[in-house]
């Protein structure tokens, strides 16, 4: 038979132990990302706004007060929501997509889909590196008896027979 390699469920109970902790790590990772985008998206809207509203001139208010952010973490799909508090400014929509008023135009600012986008671009690539951070936490081969020994099943010689002693091995590093 030679050199064999056997993985079993030796220490099984601790890699579960592991395995579980990883799930609640990524589950947690995955809610700070969600709350960041959901607060960078909050705050660029602000300074969107605050941006095109100084270049034209004109005023919306207590629009920018009324952009709110909230979080729910709870599982199984933990979300951000950004919106414009309609009790501070029942207007928002006006001011995101434009109107009229007494019969003219006025073009919408996009202050909110921007915001939008510019997130969009960064939450993938944020979401798989905190991921990555929180992975690079645990090993389900951290057990203390896994790979340090080995059994011995050397090539039966005429006559000697296999002793299957278990003898130091090496560890992973």
């Amino acid at each position: 038979m030679g050199l064999t390699v056997k993985i079993g469920l030796q220490g099984a109970d601790y890699s579960k132990y592991n395995l579980d902790s990883v799930e609640f790590g990524v589950k947690c990772a995955l809610a700070e990302g969600i709350y960041k985008a959901g607060k960078n998206i909050e705050q660029n809207a602000k300074r969107l706004l605050a941006e095109r509203i100084k270049d034209k001139k004109a005023s919306t208010g207590d629009l920018e007060r009324a952009i709110k952010h909230s979080f729910n973490p709870n599982p199984p799909q933990p979300y951000s929501l950004v919106h414009v508090d309609e009790r501070i400014a029942d207007y928002g929509e006006w001011v995101e997509f434009g109107h009229f008023a007494n019969g003219t135009w006025f073009s919408g600012h996009h202050f909110m889909g921007d915001a939008f986008k510019m997130e969009r671009s960064k939450i993938g690539g944020d979401l798989k590196m905190d991921m990555v951070k929180e992975l690079d936490k645990y090993d389900v081969f951290k057990h203390p008896r896994v790979g340090t020994r080995v059994r011995t099943r050397p090539r039966g010689l005429p006559g000697r027979r296999r002793t299957g002693a278990i003898v130091a091995g090496f560890r992973f590093k």
